[in-house]
Parts: C-alpha cells; structure tokens; sequence
C-alpha cells in the first residue's frame, strides 16, 4: 500500500522524506494502532492510511520537522483508528440484525442427509465457515481468528451460503 501512495509522490526528494518518516515512526504508530484496535491486521491499515493521508496532505505539512510530524503522525493514526472502530461497529450491527433476520431457517425444513448433501455443494472456503458458526457456535471474529480471514469475509461468507442455500432449497423443492 505505502508503495502504490509513494508511486503518488512528486519529486525523488518528497519520496525520501516520506520513506524516513515511515522508517522513523511506522512501528511506535503500529504499536499505538493494535492497543487502540486490538488487531493487528487492522492496525497495519490503519498505519497505511495515516501514511497514505501524509502524502495526499504533504504539500500543506510542515514536514521537515520531525517531532511536529511524529505529533501529528500520532493524531492521525488515533483519527484513523477510530473512523475503523466506528465503521466496524457500524457494519457489525447492520451485518448481526441482518443475519438474525435470515439464519438458516430453512435448514429446519430438510433432513440431516439434505443438510449434508447441501454442505457438500459448498465450496470448502464457505463450508467451513458455516460449520463453524452453526455447527461450533463460534462468533465471526473467531471465526475470522481461526481462519486468519476478516470478520467482512466471514460475512460475506455466510451470505452467499445463504443464497446458495435458498437456490439448493428452491431446486429441491421444484424437483
């Protein structure tokens, strides 16, 4: 990511200076970042976006000044992690009252051999997924943990499941 925002950079002098700042504080704001977040996948975006931030605003910092710029770097990385506190708490409560409005209700309705023909038709990324939640009642975030995916992905994951489930049920249903 800092390469693809250095490739924005103007001059061979701005990229260097940009690069001795990422040297000088990108770990101290890491560290800052996973005691905000507590993840460090997280924290590792939100360090690149506070990069990424510097660049886009260079031209309007004071960046020759190293103790003002690890100032500011530090405000910046907390604006950061906090825009992805509230924006993964947004999505969590939308995802959560979605998903409690769809669970496989329809699993109810089929037979344990259905259920596991259908698990079956699933792709192994999606299968397990869905194992996990419903069968080991693990929550998204241990799920994410376990997999080393994102809590997003496991979503994602159970929606198209989902989806996969209602066209499987529909078939059967017609059949």
């Amino acid at each position: 990511m800092l390469c693809e925002a250095l490739g924005m950079v103007g001059s061979l002098e701005q990229r260097e200076v940009i690069e001795e700042i990422y040297r000088r504080y990108e770990q101290i704001l890491f560290r800052k970042a996973v005691i905000l977040l507590r993840n460090e996948r997280d924290a590792e975006d939100a360090v690149q976006d506070a990069f990424a931030w510097l660049i886009e605003h260079y031209d309007k910092v004071d960046i020759k000044s190293y103790p003002q710029i690890y100032a500011l770097m530090s405000q910046v990385i907390e604006h950061k992690c906090i825009d992805k506190i509230r924006r993964k708490k947004h999505e969590t409560d939308y995802i959560e009252n979605t998903a409690k409005n769809n669970e496989f209700s329809v699993l109810d309705d089929l037979t344990d051999v259905e259920v596991q023909e259908f698990m079956n038709l699933l792709p192994d990324s999606i299968m397990y997924v869905v194992a996990l939640k419903y069968a080991g009642n693990f929550s998204a975030r241990e799920i994410a943990e376990y997999l080393g995916i994102s809590e997003r992905t496991v979503f994602n994951r159970i929606a198209k499941a989902k989806k996969m489930l209602k066209k499987y049920y529909d078939d059967d249903k017609n059949d």
